[in-house]
């Protein structure tokens, strides 16, 4: 995971957590993270208080759960690229133009 705009990997990935598994309807047995996130004792028992079971965080270093981090944070990098370049293209477009 690269940095975002100056931001430690690990405190972003502390703050997405709770922001995505707010609104989630199913909270996986175990989650498998590129980096350690901060109070990851404090997130779990979060998580596992939630869905009604135990949730591990797990830092995937190596082997096929590795792999699909890495997958995810391209994936991830791909559509935030994807929706800035659309946001400038909106915020370049003229007052009263064509909208499709």
């Amino acid at each position: 995971m690269t940095e975002v705009e100056g931001a430690d990997p690990s405190a972003v990935l502390s703050a997405f957590l709770p922001q995505y598994y707010a609104e989630a309807s199913y909270v996986p047995p175990t989650i498998a993270l590129p980096e350690p996130v901060e109070m990851a004792e404090a997130v779990e028992r979060w998580l596992s208080e939630k869905s009604g079971r135990r949730v591990t965080l797990q830092v995937a270093r190596r082997g096929r759960k590795a792999e699909l981090v890495e997958l995810a944070c391209r994936n991830a990098r791909t559509t935030l690229e994807q929706r800035a370049a659309q946001m400038v293209r909106r915020t370049r477009r003229k007052p009263g133009a064509l909208r499709p």
